[in-house]
């Protein structure tokens, strides 16, 4: 029975040793750009995962393509009509996401692990997938004869109590060791070397470092490597493993910082057009307030001169002041906000108020059968609503639903003055555009003292 080795007692040349701490600095730079935004794992698997998969297929003599691995990637489903290629290129697929999801699941190393990851490699292909050989094999132009299906079980043993020492040595050297010591058993009738890299690849990543793709243009480097490793000479295939793991941080670091270089760049990008976009909202707001000033303006200015001319009806005007842009912009962002009021109106009748109206801001509400524009994304319109005033009570806000006062919405679009207006309770709105004032304030001052106080003023 051959004899497995204690990975603490593997020994490496002073060479080796510099290269493996090479690994080390390089991975640590990796580990400090971590973790990964999703789409930059996502890129880096969709960059790095067909060439490894290829590489593995190809060492053992199986005809993949990057561009079939692609492809078989994008849709990860077999046809009954696709050719053995496609099988073995999704099975190495899900079998690289079985290894995946063992690392994140925390699975140990045992003989489970070991079965299920050729299973899956071998599924559909081969009756006795994930099972111990019951045969001998033959390893045509190998030096040596894997062990005796009678072994298996002991070795296979003896791997799984050795592998938690490995913990002790570089996550490099722990990867090359089990790949070695369970090539040299053997244990499956077909699969091994691709089982064996996986086992490899599961180790690394559990590590912290990254799975790793063994080109086949190293196939005579890989397979000597691999007949040093049976009989303790590490250095070679340790070497071979370094500078992978180098190759594809190498590669790692170049995705990572061009993505980082790119989200600078769009970072800017999003900066300077946030703040344009600021600066022209600004000037937006800037120029409604100013016209909702003047609005204001004139109903205030009519209630006093209501009021001086005559001892009979009356309006008082009680301003709110317009709200500033942050608030403007919560509006906008959010449809209204609390204590939105631009001003609000109590009109007199022989000395006693009778009615009151609330004039307060709201983000336009589209009306789909009226409307003949698409709403701007920042218009926010003056509302009204009104009450009557019964006698010996205060109302509040919420009491403010008649719907006998015609004037519901005053909108500033463009340079128009969009103008709402509800006829009959339950009617439908109706749209007017009006540039002047003085006719919204005069509309709704009429309809008040005709239709809440009786006021006959003719044509």
């Amino acid at each position: 029975m051959i004899k497995l080795q204690d990975p603490r007692g593997v020994k490496l040349s002073g060479t080796n040793e510099q290269a493996l701490a090479q690994v080390s600095d390089a991975m640590e730079k990796i580990n400090k750009r971590r973790p990964f935004e999703d789409n930059v794992s996502q890129h880096l698997r969709d960059a790095l995962l067909p060439d490894r998969i290829v590489a593995t297929l190809n060492m053992e003599g199986i005809v993949a393509t990057r561009r079939q691995t692609i492809a078989v990637m994008d849709a990860m489903r077999v046809q009954e009509t696709v050719g053995k290629s496609e099988v073995e290129i999704v099975n190495t697929l899900k079998a690289d996401e079985f290894v995946q999801k063992a690392v994140d699941d925390g699975v140990t190393f045992d003989q489970r692990l070991i079965r299920e990851v050729n299973s899956v490699l071998l599924h559909t292909l081969r009756k006795d997938a994930g099972q111990f050989r019951l045969g001998e094999v033959e390893l045509p132009g190998a030096p040596f004869s894997p062990p005796p299906p009678g072994d298996i079980p002991d070795l296979i043993r003896t791997l799984v109590e050795l592998y938690p020492l490995g913990e002790s040595v570089h996550p490099v050297l722990h990867a090359a060791w089990l790949h070695a010591q369970f090539t040299q058993i053997h244990p499956f009738s077909d699969g091994n070397g691709r089982t064996g890299r996986l086992l490899q690849d599961w180790t690394l990543i559990r590590r912290g470092y990254f799975p790793i793709g063994i080109p086949p243009s190293q196939r005579d480097d890989y397979y000597r490597a691999l007949e040093l490793a049976d009989s303790r000479d590490w250095d070679e295939f340790v070497e071979l493993l370094a500078v992978l793991q180098l190759s594809m941080l190498a590669k790692i670091e170049a995705v990572v910082g061009a993505a980082e270089r790119r989200q600078t760049f769009i970072s800017r990008l999003a900066s300077a057009a946030a703040t344009k976009d600021r600066n022209t909202r600004h000037k937006s707001y800037l120029v409604w307030r100013k016209r909702m000033e003047l609005l204001s303006n004139t109903f205030e200015e009519a209630c006093h001169e209501l009021d001086q001319a005559s001892n009979v009806v009356g309006a008082s005007f009680r301003g709110f002041g317009v709200v500033e842009f942050r608030e403007w912009d919560e509006i906008c962002k959010h449809g209204s906000i609390d204590k939105s009021w631009l001003f609000s109106l109590l009109f007199f009748a022989e000395g006693r108020p009778f009615y009151k109206t609330i004039a307060y801001l709201r983000r336009h509400s589209p009306q789909p059968s009226v409307d003949y524009f698409a709403p701007p994304r920042d218009a926010v319109a003056l509302y009204f609503t009104g009450t009557d005033i019964p006698d010996g009570e205060r109302p509040n806000f919420y009491s403010f639903t008649d719907p006998h006062i015609r004037l519901r919405e005053v909108l500033f679009l463009g340079d128009n003055t969009i103008v709402y207006r509800q006829p009959a309770p339950d009617e439908q709105w109706k749209l007017e555009e009006k540039n002047n004032n003085n006719q919204i304030v005069e509309d709704l001052f009429i309809d008040v003292f005709v239709r809440k106080a009786g006021l006959d003023i003719g044509e």
